[in-house]
């Protein structure tokens, strides 16, 4: 019975690392206006979000940590 509590809990584990942080939101507020995402992609461990001309914020794609962007994206884990 121990044995099956611990593969359980390693799977789930497991599952809940892998959905942490996989997604930019679908929009953010840009001077008053929310602007859409328009594009979004991982290069060399960080996660891009692009919302148009508008911003541009990149977070670490491991711990969704702020890495650099505009002053309207959000400083903190953006999942």
């Amino acid at each position: 019975m121990s044995t099956s509590r611990t593969i359980i809990f390693a799977l789930l584990s497991f599952l809940a690392g892998v959905n942490a942080c996989l997604q930019c939101a679908a929009s953010l507020d840009v001077d008053g206006s929310a602007v859409a995402l328009s594009k979004t992609f991982l290069n060399d461990g960080v996660r891009y979000c692009i919302y148009g001309s508008s911003a541009n914020c990149q977070y670490d794609a491991k711990d969704g940590l702020f890495v650099e962007g505009d002053d309207a994206c959000p400083r903190t884990r953006y999942c």
